[in-house]
């Protein structure tokens, strides 16, 4: 089973379903009446999927906005300070020096995202 649950699928697909079923009987199934039931069953499937997909979209549209300011300050500033920062700590520390500079802004970022 995968992350998303569903819901269970139309009643009147499956009472449709009961009814074609129900009708033959046991008797010989006509290809007319084989080709019916096959249509409903993929129009049936076809709407599910439907569902299903715009059941999704809707989740990942809420789940994904807008950036806000705050999100376009936060960005701007790890950026605008990152690369000066990692000058001077490359300059004066060399590699560990520009370690300490992006581990101090992945946390800033890791704290805000959390407190988001």
């Amino acid at each position: 089973m995968n992350e998303f649950s569903y819901p269970p699928p139309p009643s009147t697909i499956t009472e449709e379903l009961d009814r074609a079923l129900a009708a033959q009987g046991g008797v010989g199934v006509s290809s007319r009446t084989s080709d019916e039931l096959a249509q409903k069953i993929l129009v049936g499937m076809q709407q599910g999927i439907e569902a299903q997909i715009d059941w999704r979209l809707r989740g990942t549209k809420a789940a994904h906005g807008r950036v806000s300011g705050e999100e376009i300050g936060l960005i701007l500033g790890s950026v605008g300070l990152g690369v000066p920062l990692t000058a001077l700590g490359g300059a004066f520390a060399g590699l560990p020096g520009i370690a300490i500079v992006w581990i101090g802004l992945i946390l800033i970022n890791l704290a805000w995202a959390v407190r988001r």
